[in-house]
């Protein structure tokens, strides 16, 4: 098995894959981006920044918003064969994966991308709010259907907008989708 090589954290050369390297080298993120690697969509520690937007006064939507934006906006500087697909008016409902699936080229791959942020607002030591969880969560379309990877799990089929976005971390947020190069 291949081992994560820090001087190609992105995969850039292609090297790795999901069968020369051992499964708890990558994450959904690394699955998805196909970078084999515990790839994170921002170059920040989450927990901290997520803390200092509310004690900033930013409201759990609003932080998770800016959290959507901050990511995208990583993600399509860190991938220049990714691009953001417009969804929000069909987030959700039957007809979603086939209008998103009909904006894709031949070579490309969709991915869906969500994040899960719950707030205590109701009482810590220093009365002040705090993150009882965060996390985030890539699926690909990939081959035909629907697949996801859990944490340094193994590679999952799944259903569009059933299962883990209601699972471990309430995956609460818009969907926010991307076509990448199938390369």
């Amino acid at each position: 098995m291949e081992y994560l090589n820090e001087s190609d954290y992105l995969n850039n050369d292609g090297v790795r894959n999901e069968n020369n390297t051992s499964f708890d080298n990558f994450n959904c993120a690394g699955y998805a981006l196909k970078t084999y690697s515990w790839y994170h969509p921002y170059k920040f520690f989450a927990w901290e920044y997520i803390e200092d937007k509310l004690e900033e006064g930013f409201t759990r939507d609003e932080i998770v918003e800016d959290l959507l934006e901050v990511s995208k906006a990583q993600m399509l500087e860190d991938f220049k064969n990714l691009r953001y697909i417009e969804a929000a008016d069909y987030n959700r409902g039957a007809a979603v994966e086939s209008k998103l699936l009909s904006q894709l080229a031949d070579d490309e791959e969709l991915i869906a991308f969500r994040i899960g942020l719950e707030i205590d607002d109701t009482f810590d030591y220093e009365d002040k709010p705090i993150v009882e969880d965060y996390d985030f969560h890539y699926r690909v379309f990939r081959n035909g259907h629907w697949c996801e990877k859990l944490g340094d799990g193994d590679l999952e089929s799944c259903k569009f907008t059933e299962g883990i976005w209601d699972g471990f971390c309430v995956y609460d947020s818009p969907i926010y989708y991307f076509a990448m190069k199938a390369a």
